[in-house]
C-alpha cells in the first residue's frame, strides 16, 4: 500500500508499506526540507512514530521494519504520513469567507533544540539543524582548527568541537 507523504502540508512523496514476512517495512524517500524530519503515521485520529528519516544523495530516507506487537499503537487505517506533531489542516468549505493573513508575530524558541548527533567512521558527529549540517569532532582531537569551531559543547560526557558543514581532518 502507498501512502502521501507531507510535509509542511504540501505532498512531499510516497509512504510504502509492505508485508514481509512476519514484518512490516516502511520505506519513504522526499526531498529534504533542510531540517530533521521524524516521520509519523497519521489515521483514526492517532498517529504512530516511523522514524527519524536520514539525508541520502539531497533527499531524506527511512526505512524500517516492525513487527507485529511493534506495530500494535499504530493506526489501523493509515491515511497519511508527516513529521511528528503536524497534523493536516481541516478542509474549508466551499462557502468560506476570503482568506485572512496571520499577523501574530512569529517567535524563536527560547530553549535550545534537541539535535541528534550520529555517528560517523572517523569518530566525530554529524547532524542536521534548520537546513545546516554540523559536525563535531571530539575536542582532544583539534588543535589548530579550533580557530574556525562554532563552539564547545558536551556530547554524551565527551567534549566536542562544532564546526559547520564540513569535516575536519
Amino acid at each position: 500500500m502507498d501512502y502521501p507523504i507531507y510535509i509542511h502540508h504540501k505532498d512531499a512523496g510516497t509512504l510504502r508499506v509492505e508485508q514481509q514476512g512476519l514484518y512490516t517495512r516502511f520505506s519513504a524517500r522526499f526531498p529534504d526540507p533542510g531540517e530533521l524530519i521524524r516521520l509519523c503515521v497519521f489515521g483514526e485520529g492517532r498517529s504512530a512514530l516511523l522514524g527519524v528519516a536520514m539525508p541520502e544523495g539531497g533527499e531524506l530516507v527511512l526505512e524500517r521494519s516492525f513487527s507485529r506487537a511493534a506495530l500494535r499503537d499504530f493506526p489501523t487505517d493509515i491515511e497519511y504520513a508527516a513529521p511528528a506533531g503536524e497534523t493536516l489542516p481541516e478542509p474549508e468549505p466551499e462557502s468560506a469567507a476570503e482568506p485572512t493573513l496571520n499577523m501574530e508575530p512569529h517567535t524563536e524558541p527560547t530553549a535550545e533544540p534537541e539535535l541528534i548527533w550520529y555517528s560517523r567512521a572517523d569518530g566525530s558527529l554529524t547532524t542536521l539543524w534548520q537546513g545546516h549540517s554540523y559536525v563535531a569532532v571530539p575536542l582532544e582531537l583539534c588543535s589548530a582548527e579550533r580557530e574556525s569551531m562554532l563552539e564547545q559543547r558536551r556530547i554524551e560526557g565527551r567534549e566536542y568541537a562544532v564546526f559547520e558543514g564540513r569535516s575536519v581532518e
